[in-house]
């Protein structure tokens, strides 16, 4: 890979980085906005302020008063999911991660043998509703706060193609990721 097929990479990189992190700040529904932001700008050492109560998710969650879930099982299932895909060598994409979580019983599932893997077979059934949207959900703020790692991958489409397509795949799990996710939540 040249220099500038790598300097585009690191930018490609940062900029999925960040758009994942726009996509779940408008998908949140619930927590306080101005609280969202002050974590993204938060040192160690700072206080996070109270809920505004003015915003939109404020004024949600007033209104609906959701029930809030324990899902660290969720959470670990995840987690053990990408670790047995990437022990087994497989190319994981969040989709596959999120079919074994779903137990989707899909033909690109069977024809690339994840319905083959123990966590598929293990008979644990996902206890929220919405399981895809959740999963997809979780496996996002999971990239994001670095408990898993991914990577870009550039192609050109044909020999003589000028521009570089990308694709994104998960690698596995960053060191002492379970560890961490214990000690974050």
């Amino acid at each position: 890979m040249t220099d500038q097929e790598c300097e585009r990479k690191r930018y490609l990189d940062t900029g999925a980085h960040k758009i994942r992190e726009v996509l779940l700040f408008c998908r949140n529904q619930y927590e306080c906005r101005i609280q969202l932001i002050s974590r993204y700008h938060f040192w160690n050492g700072d206080n996070i302020p109270s809920p505004c109560l003015k915003c939109d998710n404020c004024k949600n969650r007033i209104k609906e008063q959701p029930t809030y879930e324990n899902c660290i099982e969720e959470v670990f299932h995840l987690l053990e999911i990408i670790e047995e895909m990437s022990n087994n060598n497989y190319e994981i994409t969040e989709d596959d991660v999120v079919k074994v979580f779903c137990k989707s019983n899909t033909k690109k599932i069977r024809e690339s043998g994840l319905n083959e893997l123990e966590i598929y077979k293990s008979g644990r059934k996902p206890k929220f509703g919405k399981s895809k949207e959740f999963s997809g959900y979780i496996l996002a703020d999971l990239i994001v706060r670095g408990y898993v790692e991914q990577k870009t991958l550039l192609h050109y489409s044909s020999p003589n193609a000028q521009t570089l397509s990308a694709s994104v795949f998960i690698e596995g799990l960053t060191t002492e990721a379970k560890a961490r996710v214990i000690e974050d939540s």
